[in-house]
């Protein structure tokens, strides 16, 4: 018990929410608005506007989505409503068959991840992909 007691508090990328170094899967039904909460989340990252305008956002950068559920042009019609502006640093790896249950697809995610160097990455998923994120939540500890 002393050891986690003694340990220091957590930093956070938002204010109680995502901490600092985390990683941020938003992971539900299909309908449960995970898609348009992330988009919430990453127009407040890289604007540094509170997200849901409540939570501070301690620090600002580029972000890569990973999504594996919407169709493209569900997200642009979103982006669309949300005045996203062409220019903000976000990538998107888009319905490109990411899977982590092998190293092949692990290592794939890797690339993707280093061609764009974002400061921060979400990744958009169904409940049955959720096997697969207690799998990368392990190696990206790991490294």
């Amino acid at each position: 018990m002393e050891e986690i007691y003694s340990e220091r508090p957590p930093s956070f990328l938002v204010e109680s929410i995502v901490p600092e170094g985390g990683l941020v899967i938003l992971a539900g039904r299909e309908g449960s608005m995970k898609s348009i909460l992330t988009l919430f989340l990453v127009l407040s990252v890289i604007k540094g506007a509170p997200f849901l305008d409540k939570f501070k956002v301690q620090k600002t950068g580029g972000v890569l989505v990973v999504n594996e559920e919407n169709p493209g042009s569900l997200l642009k019609e979103r982006m669309k409503k949300m005045k996203f502006d062409k220019k903000l640093p976000i990538n998107f790896c888009h319905f490109a068959g990411v899977r982590l249950d092998t190293k092949k697809y692990f290592n794939r995610l890797v690339k993707t991840v280093e061609k764009y160097s974002p400061s921060y990455w979400f990744w958009i998923t169904s409940e049955a992909c959720i096997k697969e994120m207690k799998t990368i939540h392990r190696r990206c500890r790991r490294s």
